[in-house]
């Protein structure tokens, strides 16, 4: 594998071999892995760790828990929401306008950056 992978927004895959859980890579609780494989080539693309019932709950727990603290709502205007968002990804090292584009075409709200 020469080049980084990226997700289909164009975000680097920074730890294929952990899960960004609660705002940091965290290794898996489990060995078991998932291969990705092209279509085209029929050749292994990627291989990600495959999250264990532990891995899900240690996620779902740090989601909740970010959903209970978070000031970001769905019903604050799109603008100020945008705004938090791009602090957010800056603070994570993550290219703040390709969160905003990830965050646009799932909610379909606001006009495209």
């Amino acid at each position: 594998m020469s080049a980084q992978p990226k997700t289909p927004a164009g975000l680097p895959v920074k730890s294929p071999d952990r899960f960004f859980i609660g705002g940091k890579w965290e290794k898996p609780a489990g060995k078991a892995t998932l291969d990705v494989i092209s279509p085209v080539t029929e050749e292994v693309v990627i291989t990600f760790p495959e999250a264990s019932p532990a891995d899900v709950d240690k996620a779902v727990a740090a989601a909740t828990a970010e959903r209970l603290t978070s000031r970001l709502s769905s019903t604050m205007p799109y603008n100020v929401r945008s705004a938090a968002m791009i602090k957010r990804a800056a603070s994570a090292n993550a290219d703040p306008m390709s969160l905003i584009r990830v965050r646009y075409q799932h909610t379909n709200k606001g006009s495209s950056p």
